[in-house]
């Protein structure tokens, strides 16, 4: 299957004229799962949003407070495909504190920091570490805990963001509140039919199949947001929506042939504690020793953190 073939989740970029200076957008706020409802209030107040003003318009996506100061994002939400280099930091807000992008706070990204092995035709690696000044917490505000358990087949997930809600839907369409939907992870061989480099759940990716779960899915806007499992009435983050795939290239979302991919956090948990400053750990779910992290490995990947119309 080529690169045609595949779709991401989350593609960011929304046709706006240039803002000299966000992060408050007079444009239609958020983006949302498919097949979802609205985040009852706190339910995940690790979820944030994530603005990122690009040549072309503004980008929006999400990203995962893991402490006080810190974002997991994918990384081709902060990366600029024309140039293939970073999106600066001063391009870039955060919003947090409320399920409602309306009433987020906005702040300043000061740092980013790119996977060193992001490989942006591949879509490896796809995961990006930003640093903000310290947030209070609150019942709104809070750090998810990254996940350490295995991750069986037909697992189900929560995920969440402000992407789009209808499949092949247009940008005004997307509402202001968090949604969430279920999805549950695929087998390594159904996966692997439209990934072919696809390990397994307990790789550096996640793979969902949509049959599993037919109408529920991660779409475009949702990019960098989190993916979570309830553990003892805990939600714990697995990772955070990357990209999909479907037959043929279609670039709908939710076709019941078609399949997600979500950055498996805790496979790459010593590079984002190398950045937090604090060390980010999980519960200790795990039943054998921990396999080594490898952060390589080849894959056909393609965003879609872009304007449509550059599909």
């Amino acid at each position: 299957m080529n690169k045609q073939s595949l779709l991401a989740l989350a593609q960011c970029l929304l046709a706006t004229s240039v803002l000299a200076h966000p992060p408050v957008l007079s444009v239609p706020t958020s983006e949302r799962v498919i097949g979802g409802t609205a985040a009852a209030p706190d339910s995940f107040p690790s979820a944030v949003s994530l603005e990122v003003l690009t040549p072309d318009g503004v980008g929006l996506c999400g990203g995962v407070l893991v402490n006080n100061h810190t974002v997991v994002t994918a990384a081709h939400c902060v990366y600029n495909f024309d140039t293939n280099t970073d999106i600066p930091a001063a391009n870039m807000h955060v919003g947090y504190g409320s399920n409602s992008k309306k009433n987020q706070t906005f702040v300043p990204v000061h740092t980013v920091h790119v996977h060193y092995r992001f490989d942006a035709e591949q879509m490896t690696n796809d995961l990006a570490i930003l640093t903000i000044d310290p947030v209070a917490y609150s019942a709104s505000v809070r750090p998810a805990t990254i996940y350490s358990g295995l991750l069986e087949n037909g697992t189900k997930l929560t995920a969440v963001g402000w992407g789009l809600t209808i499949p092949g839907g247009n940008w005004a369409s997307l509402p202001d509140k968090l949604q969430e939907t279920e999805i549950v992870i695929g087998t390594p061989e159904e996966c692997r039919k439209l990934v072919p480099t696809y390990e397994t759940s307990n790789g550096p990716q996640v793979c969902t199949q949509n049959s599993l779960r037919p109408g529920s899915d991660t779409c475009q806007g949702d990019s960098g947001t989190g993916v979570y499992i309830n553990v003892g009435g805990e939600n714990y983050v697995v990772g955070v929506t990357s990209f999909g795939a479907a037959p043929n290239g279609d670039p709908t979302c939710a076709l019941n042939d078609g399949l997600a991919i979500y950055t498996h956090l805790y496979y790459y948990l010593p590079y984002i504690n190398e950045y937090a400053g604090t060390t980010v750990t999980g519960p200790a779910h795990r039943t054998h020793a921990n396999r080594r992290h490898r952060h390589n490995g080849p894959g056909r990947r393609r965003p879609r953190n872009r304007h449509p119309s550059a599909e």
